[in-house]
C-alpha cells in the first residue's frame, strides 16, 4: 500500500488494535492527528480544535480574545448565508469570502466553531467587534476557498453540509 501526500509524509503505527496514521508536516514540523485507518485501511475523519486549523491554513487570528480550544468536527464553504443556515451542522468551521457582520450573525445562529475568510480578506471593524462579542474565532487565510476546502478535507476534516431537502431545484430566474 502506498500513500502520497505532496510535501508531507505519513508515519504508521499500531494503536489499540487499529492501524493509525499521523500526518507529519515537514514545513511546520507539527503533527496533525486527523485520520485513523481501521483493518481495511478505510480512512475515518477525526476532529481537531480551532488552534490546529489556524496552523493548517496558515491563518491569522483577527480577534485575539477568541477561544481556540473548541473542537471542530468538520467544515462548510459558502458565500450565501442562506445556504449556510440551511445546510451547516454545529461545530463546523465556515469558509467564506464575505467579510460583513452578517457572517458572524449566521455563524452564531448555526453554532459554528470558527469563521475563516479566504484569499487574505480583512473584515470590517464592525465584523471584528461582533466576532469578539460572540466569542467566535475570526481567521484570515491567504488561500482561496477551493484550496482551503481541499487542504482541510485531505487532513481528515469532513464536510458538515447536510443535503438539501426536497427536489433540489434551484428555482433561480433565468
Amino acid at each position: 500500500m502506498k500513500f502520497y501526500n505532496p510535501g508531507d509524509f505519513l508515519l504508521h503505527f499500531l494503536h489499540k488494535g487499529s492501524d493509525c496514521f499521523l500526518q507529519w508536516s515537514k514545513k511546520s514540523n507539527h503533527k496533525v492527528k486527523s485520520m485513523i485507518a481501521i483493518n481495511n485501511f478505510e480512512l475515518l475523519e477525526r476532529s481537531m480544535n480551532v488552534n490546529h486549523i489556524i496552523k493548517m491554513v496558515d491563518g491569522k487570528l483577527i480577534n485575539q480574545t477568541a477561544d481556540l480550544s473548541r473542537e471542530v468536527k468538520g467544515g462548510c464553504g459558502a458565500d450565501l448565508m442562506s445556504d449556510v443556515l440551511a445546510s451547516i451542522q454545529p461545530d463546523a468551521i465556515l469558509l467564506t469570502g464575505l467579510c460583513n457582520p452578517q457572517v458572524i450573525r449566521t455563524a452564531q445562529m448555526a453554532d459554528v466553531a470558527a469563521v475563516i475568510l479566504v484569499r487574505g480578506k480583512q473584515p470590517l471593524p464592525e465584523t471584528i467587534t461582533l466576532a469578539e462579542k460572540e466569542g467566535i474565532p475570526l481567521i484570515s487565510s491567504p488561500y482561496g476557498m477551493f484550496e482551503l476546502c481541499g487542504r482541510l478535507y485531505q487532513a481528515g476534516l469532513k464536510s458538515l453540509e447536510m443535503p438539501l431537502l426536497g427536489d433540489g431545484e434551484c428555482y433561480c430566474e433565468e
